[in-house]
């Protein structure tokens, strides 16, 4: 599992952990609607364009190596 997470984008990481610890406090009703907000904006690129990149990395590059956008958090 560590390793699916290095591979993974650095901002979808931050976005899921706060999601996650946002969702300790939430109702299972808000929890789904934000889920759902976040799907959407990340799908339209508007939070970021690392859901494509990834895509292409795997399927059409195919080289597995994305160039995520920032490449690191820290």
């Amino acid at each position: 599992m560590l390793k699916d997470l290095k591979r993974s984008s650095p901002t979808g990481f931050k976005i899921t952990l706060k999601s996650i610890r946002d969702g300790r406090k939430q109702t299972l009703s808000e929890c789904l609607k934000k889920e759902f907000r976040l799907t959407i904006n990340i799908l339209r690129a508007i939070i970021s364009g690392d859901v494509f990149e990834g895509i292409c990395g795997l399927t059409i590059d195919k080289d597995s190596y994305p160039k995520w956008d920032p490449l690191t958090l820290w």
